[in-house]
């Protein structure tokens, strides 16, 4: 007796039938996509569309932050830094001609 192998998206396919939403992705691509009418076929990813989870990924997008834009913004805080070292200095020579 041969045994019975469930399909990879059974899951995916009973939440789409219960009317549930269904998103695809392909292996590489970083973004979902939803579908009317899924195939299920093994060359997509398939999950059941969750707002929730669409409200969380929007959300971390929004705050996350590229290398790129880390290292200007640390730049920029070091310049600023420099700057107020500088004036620091040229505060403290006034002083000590002052005080003489």
């Amino acid at each position: 007796m041969s045994k019975l192998i469930p399909h990879k998206w059974q899951k995916e396919i009973k939440d789409w039938a219960d009317g549930r939403r269904i998103e695809y992705s392909a292996p590489l691509d970083l973004e979902w996509h939803l579908t009317e009418a899924p195939s299920f076929n093994n060359s997509l990813l398939y999950r059941v569309y969750s707002p929730e989870r669409e409200k969380i990924e929007d959300f971390i997008e929004l705050h996350t932050i590229t290398v790129d834009e880390l290292t200007t913004k640390a730049a920029d805080a070091n310049n600023i830094l420099e700057e107020a070292r500088v004036l620091l200095q040229e505060y403290k020579n006034r002083l000590n001609k002052l005080n003489g």
